[in-house]
């Protein structure tokens, strides 16, 4: 029998703020218990309000690690999509979220962190290193990314281009991508919106993808996210 060993948690030695903000850290107790609380409120107002329907969840894989590439069209989104993984995987489950938005503030980054799980992207500041440490956290530990590879919200409704950064995480991999359709959250919550509208929402999982054969330069980064973003709009309702 191999002898057990301690592995101290990534974040170990952070401060507390410093934890929440960083893409090493880790679930622990309390924000398990926020998020299931969360997860749980946000099935329930998107099946009530939005009337939420779910298209394709034997996509998803029964493990992690794994990513999860949608279109973005509103902030309901991320509701959408943490509300419909199953709960065994939420845990893993990391959406990465604008950090100039998201985690300006020790409100919102208390809120972003423990309540959504989410991980920051800062855009205005080192978007190589920052790919570089979540694509070695795919291989290293049983995560799920959910991931926005537009890069912001619509302004009109439809899809835009996809960014190659998702290329960089998964490119030379055999990490699965599912490409996931939502619909309806532009008419329910757009930009711009105070509150939201009890628009229909309605979400779609595809078959997942592989970019293990894809080269992991800069010309497979852009084939990798132009492959996935006609996979995601084929999802179209």
């Amino acid at each position: 029998m191999d002898e057990w060993k301690y592995s101290p948690s990534a974040d170990q030695g952070l401060p507390p703020f410093a934890s929440l903000k960083s893409l090493k850290r880790e679930p622990g107790l309390v924000s398990f218990v926020l998020q299931m609380f969360w997860a749980t409120t946000g099935l329930l107002y998107m099946k009530i309000v939005h009337r939420l329907r779910i298209r394709g969840l034997e996509h998803l894989p029964k493990e992690a690690p794994f990513v999860l590439a949608s279109n973005h069209a509103s902030h309901l989104d991320t509701v959408a999509l943490i509300s419909a993984i199953p709960a065994k995987l939420r845990p893993s489950s990391y959406p990465i979220a604008a950090g100039d938005h998201f985690f300006h503030t020790k409100r919102h980054t208390f809120f972003a962190a423990m309540f959504l799980n989410a991980l920051p992207m800062w855009r205005r500041q080192a978007v190589g290193h920052a790919l570089h440490d979540l694509r070695d956290k795919l291989l290293k530990s049983e995560t799920i990314l959910i991931l926005f590879p537009e890069g912001t919200r619509s302004r009109d409704g439809t899809m835009g281009a996809f960014k190659p950064g998702v290329g960089k995480l998964v490119s030379e991999t055999q990490i699965p991508v599912i490409p996931v359709y939502i619909d309806g959250t532009f008419d329910a919550f757009p930009a711009g919106a105070k509150l939201p509208r009890p628009a229909r929402v309605s979400l779609t999982f595809g078959p997942a993808l592989s970019f293990e054969t894809t080269p992991n330069t800069r010309e497979g980064w852009g084939s990798a996210g132009d492959t996935l973003r006609k996979a995601v709009a084929t999802l179209h309702p």
